[in-house]
């Protein structure tokens, strides 16, 4: 199988034709497996590098470290592995093994090899993630809004407050109930007559047992009555079309808002 690893950027060029680009560059590639080190020599020196995943598993690469020129800093980070280098254009270093292209098994002539490309990426709307703290980290700059995953408050179109176990810890918060108490368009209240509590948002009421309160985006997951905040990581309180986002509740008049509440 062929791989190849694809560090985007700009920069030098033929290894001969651009030898005087000896204008040194700050290096700090951990020693370690060497298509890491080759992975993020790339991405410092502004350089695709390109090899066969087969010719560097199993190596190490010593690392390299200081001010060096682009040439000077590979040639340490293969240091020990009997591979080569060559630039093949202006952005672009192959690594090989010394003759390779003689070696058994070439591919006929006219013939064109069909690399693996490795595409590593992230889902910036993915939840597995919470949205980071805003300025203070009492409060987050997003939150889960159902089917559309993680969004910011900037990008939603209702309003969407977002309550961090920051806030938790420093209010000394013991019940869900007590962060609600944070938002002036929620009323959270109990009574001794019933096991139940009682959320009031923007005028629509529901208890947990209608759906209305959702644990790590599932509904019927978080406890019906009085839900500890001790093992909470978020309180998320979404004013907005949770059916449509949510899907539908047990009482879908009851829900024009939605808690959700994402475990540590």
């Amino acid at each position: 199988m062929m791989t190849t690893a694809i560090v985007a950027g700009v920069v030098t060029a033929d290894r001969f034709a651009y030898a005087q680009s000896a204008a040194q560059t700050s290096f700090n590639v951990p020693a370690g497996p060497l298509n890491r080190a080759l992975t993020t020599f790339g991405r410092q020196a502004g350089l695709q590098v390109t090899y066969l995943a087969s010719i560097a598993a199993g190596m190490n690469s010593p690392g390299v470290s200081g001010p060096l020129s682009r040439e000077q800093a590979l040639a340490q980070i293969l240091q020990g592995t009997g591979l080569t280098y060559s630039f093949t254009n202006a952005t672009t270093v192959a690594i090989s093994q010394p003759n390779a292209a003689g070696s058994a098994g070439a591919l006929p002539a006219g013939a064109i090899p069909l690399d693996t490309i490795d595409v590593q990426g992230a889902n910036p709307n993915s939840t597995m993630t919470p949205m980071a703290p805003y300025a203070g980290g009492q409060v987050a700059t997003g939150g889960q809004v159902g089917m559309l995953g993680n969004r910011s408050v900037m990008n939603t179109p209702f309003s969407l407050t977002s309550y961090t176990n920051k806030l938790i810890e420093d209010q000394q918060a013991r019940t869900v109930q007590d962060v609600l108490n944070n938002d002036p368009s929620v009323i959270a209240s109990t009574s001794s007559g019933t096991p139940h509590d009682y959320q009031v948002i923007r005028g629509f009421g529901g208890y947990g047992i209608d759906g209305t309160r959702t644990l790590n985006g599932l509904a019927g997951m978080a406890p019906l009555f009085f839900p500890s905040s001790d093992y909470i990581e978020r309180v998320e309180i979404l004013k907005g079309p949770s059916a449509l986002l949510n899907g539908m509740r047990l009482r879908p008049q009851r829900s024009p808002a939605l808690l959700v509440a994402r475990s540590i």
